[in-house]
């Protein structure tokens, strides 16, 4: 198929029946004025980078107590949880992922999606579906 051509010169612009704003003079927030001025805020001196002189055994207890306080409130949270764990699993059959609650003590499966049926369902849609195609084939 041969598409007509169009010479440019012919096509006219639109013209718009709402007039277009004026241009506005763009003004920096007054935070910014601040930073402008080093002199103007507290801590000029100090670079964003730049760290106090601190002894090392002192930085090493922060960190300790921090991975202590972080550690306690992954303990909590798992406690909130009521000892379940995710574990997502792949099945070949139904080419699915497979979401299981497991409970941590028991290794029991709590709760699973999509269900043992479901995926059982989907792996005789998916073996249906490909004898039709190598039939039509």
């Amino acid at each position: 198929m041969i598409a007509p051509q169009i010479s440019f010169a012919s096509v006219t612009p639109m013209v718009s029946a709402v007039p277009l704003p004026a241009p506005q003079k763009e003004v920096a927030p007054a935070a910014n004025a601040a930073r402008s001025n080093p002199d103007s805020y507290l801590g000029a001196n100090v670079q964003p980078n730049e760290k106090p002189d601190v002894p090392a055994e002192e930085v090493k207890a922060e960190r300790a107590k921090a991975e202590e306080a972080k550690q306690a409130r992954v303990e909590r949270q798992l406690a909130d949880l009521g000892g379940t764990r995710l574990s997502i699993l792949h099945d070949d059959d139904a080419d699915r992922f497979v979401y299981r609650s497991v409970n941590a003590e028991s290794k029991e499966v709590e709760r699973q999606y999509p269900t043992d049926d479901d995926l059982e369902r989907i792996t005789q849609f998916r073996e249906q579906a490909a004898r039709a195609f190598d039939e039509d084939v």
